[in-house]
């Protein structure tokens, strides 16, 4: 995975369950790379597998006991089978106080890191690197704020709804091809203002569309922050939207998790 954060009109380096190469991100908002890139560490240990549990055909989410590992709500970390396999990053669902490690996975047709990540079993190992990341929605942030979402791009507000419940989003927009795709969406619900959007399906009990489209009904407040993470246009649209209805660029800040345009390299982060 390759990570991407950074504020509205300055670049970042490239996070997320992509398909893309590091370092790269939307022609417009992070066509550039821009900042210090954070050094990967090497070092990390094996961590038992908890369970592997199939949302549908191509998500799942991966639990590995924790052992004391010390995270930030935004931090991922790379995922193998051994120190010196081929290794992709993934952000952390799991609150930074939970037992366990929890990670959504969108699985990749053919990729290395996916296919050995849905084949294992309870009791298997997986290798762990060191957590890192630049990208902390909310964290520390003494000012209203809302969340922005698509797919496995939740990762990360799932982990700060958990890590810190008494300091929610005013808001988290969240979407999704099918309903079923909504990991997460009932957690949330009962932990912040949830704004769902189904854009392949349509139900009288859920807003068809494109969460883009839900922009126009948040309540705006003084100084309010927004912090975006999913799909690249998306990122691009919604950045658009806000910066039109007056919230300032350096308000919005994002992370992509994968690019519009499909890819041969496998870069499945969150």
């Amino acid at each position: 995975m390759n990570c991407s954060p950074g504020i509205h009109g300055q670049a970042g380096t490239m996070h997320g369950g992509c398909g893309c190469n590091c370092g790269c991100g939307s022609k417009k908002r992070t066509g550039q790379e821009g900042g210090k890139k954070g050094e990967l560490s090497s070092s990390g240990r094996f961590h038992p597998v908890v369970g592997v549990y199939m949302i549908t055909e191509t998500l799942m989410e991966l639990v590995l006991k924790r052992y004391g590992l010390n995270f930030e709500a935004g931090d991922c970390v790379m995922l193998s089978a051994g120190p010196y396999a081929q290794a992709r990053p993934y952000s952390i669902a799991s609150g930074i106080h939970d037992d366990h490690l929890r990670f959504l996975i969108r699985l990749v047709p053919e990729g290395q890191v996916t296919s050995f990540l849905k084949a294992l079993k309870p009791g298997d190992t997986v290798f762990v690197s060191a957590p890192f990341g630049w990208f902390h929605p909310g964290v520390g942030l003494d000012a209203p704020f809302a969340f922005v979402a698509t797919g496995t791009g939740i990762a990360p507000f799932l982990s700060y709804c958990r890590s810190y419940p008494e300091r929610a989003p005013e808001y988290c927009l969240y979407g999704v091809r099918h309903l079923h795709d909504a990991w997460g969406a009932d957690e949330l619900a009962r932990k912040t203002r949830l704004m769902l959007a189904v854009s392949r399906e349509k139900r009288a009990d859920v807003f068809y569309g494109r969460v883009t489209d839900l922009i126009p009904q948040i309540e705006l407040q003084t100084g309010m922050h927004f912090f975006l993470c999913g799909l690249d246009t998306m990122i691009d649209e919604v950045a658009d939207r806000l910066e039109a209805r007056g919230v300032p660029a350096a308000n919005i800040h994002w992370e992509v998790f994968f690019h519009a345009q499909p890819n041969q390299n496998e870069a499945n982060c969150s």
